[in-house]
């Protein structure tokens, strides 16, 4: 038990370090949750698109748990980073569907149930996936070992305005509200989000 109270003292450390720009505690946190961040990914299907997408989301989503947890009201932060990846991909999506984008339009959750309300056992999209063809989170994390790495390098390619814009849409700032602080057109901020994503998804290949 004293041990465990250790950890979770040397964690809270660490976020506290991550949200001041430690690159090693920024590192320590990816590295942890990397399997997570995979996983949670695969969870969602888009036709035409690439996984990177949604992986990138779910590392914006990390990034707000670093940013906002609050050990007095939260149970862990492994939940909280949990819930944070989740609520991401869940907003990329809804998102996508509000800019009626035909890839992220065709996106289906695997965990949306198959049967109607009538019936007494739900199926998902996952229950039919053959077990063979299903990837652990220890899968992606030995096929994927350089996502810290990329977050690190994702510092020194993106531009000032870039680092910017990324800092509010953490913050959960609208467009609207970007282009206005930044004095430009919405169409401005898009074109950065998605430089940031694609420079995030050069890292990851």
């Amino acid at each position: 038990m004293k041990r465990e109270k250790k950890e979770e003292r040397n964690e809270l450390d660490l976020l506290e370090l991550a949200r001041e720009g430690d690159a090693d505690a920024l590192e320590y946190f990816f590295s942890k949750y990397q399997p997570v961040i995979y996983w949670k990914a695969t969870q969602y299907f888009l036709q035409g698109a690439e996984r990177d997408d949604l992986i990138q989301e779910a590392m914006i989503g990390l990034f707000k748990a670093i940013r906002d947890f609050d050990p007095e009201k939260e149970a862990s932060f492994k939940s909280f980073a949990e819930m944070c990846i989740n609520r991401q991909l869940l907003s990329a999506v809804k998102r996508s569907l509000r800019k009626k984008n035909m890839p992220l339009n065709q996106s289906i959750s695997l965990d949306t149930p198959l049967t109607s309300d009538e019936e007494s056992v739900d199926w998902t999209l996952l229950d039919v996936i053959s077990e063979k063809q299903a990837e652990t989170p220890e899968d992606f994390l030995i096929k994927n070992e350089d996502l810290t790495g990329a977050v690190k390098k994702l510092e020194q390619v993106t531009s000032p305005f870039e680092k910017k814009v990324l800092q509010q849409y953490l913050e959960g700032r609208s467009y609207q509200e970007m282009a206005e602080s930044f004095d430009v057109k919405e169409k401005s901020i898009d074109n950065a989000l998605q430089r940031i994503k694609r420079k995030m998804g050069q890292e990851l290949s």
